[in-house]
């Protein structure tokens, strides 16, 4: 593993052919940098493009963020594909994720297979499996939704089953019917996939 003590500065697109320890702060000069290296380790990140293995750090600012595991305290990212993430608050353009365990998360497009989340709040939502505490979204398409109080979606809602954990609760489709599907629902893309 590769130990930086200071800052990491990116002043040019860089690659390191080896884990990544960076007690400082990794930040770009001079333009927008991509970093490429395995797993890293790091408390605060601004960078343009980053491509690793594993990412653990407390707050990240980035544009393009390509991983296998993320482990994060704040995340503010445009474009996010990411095989497992776990983060307390996260905010993004585009996220596509397998394992998502999250506080809040504010997000435009988000196509997930799970999400385990307190409050979500998204404008497009396709995915397998939900357990949310609140849940406010544009569209909302999936198979399996479990929340606490509240789902409701102002367009569109499908889903093959859902289930409240309390008595009292919301769900509801402001501009229409929430539409029950007996059909699997593709977390890809949302389409009914055919028997």
């Amino acid at each position: 593993m590769k130990i930086i003590k200071g800052d990491l500065v990116l002043k040019e697109n860089t690659i390191i052919d080896d884990d990544l320890k960076v007690q400082g702060h990794i930040r770009c000069e001079g333009g927008y940098w991509n970093l490429t290296c395995g797993d890293l380790d790091c408390s605060d990140i601004d960078c343009h493009n980053l491509d690793c293995n594993k990412l653990d750090c407390n707050n990240i600012d980035c544009h393009n963020i390509d991983c296998n595991k993320l482990d994060c305290h704040k995340l503010n990212c445009n474009n996010l594909v990411c095989h497992k993430l776990d983060c307390h608050n996260l905010v993004c353009n585009n996220l596509d994720c397998h394992s998502l365990v999250c506080y809040n998360i504010d997000c435009n497009n988000l196509v997930c297979y799970n999400i385990d989340c307190n409050k979500l709040d998204c404008h497009n939502l396709v995915c397998n499996n939900i357990d949310c505490h609140s849940l406010v979204c544009h569209n909302i398409v999936c198979n399996n939704l479990v929340f606490y109080t509240i789902a409701i979606a102002y367009t569109s809602f499908k889903c093959k089953s859902w289930k409240a954990r309390r008595d009292n609760y919301v769900i509801k489709c402001l501009n229409g019917e929430i539409e029950i599907k007996d059909k699997k629902i593709c977390d890809k893309c949302g389409a009914e996939l055919k028997e």
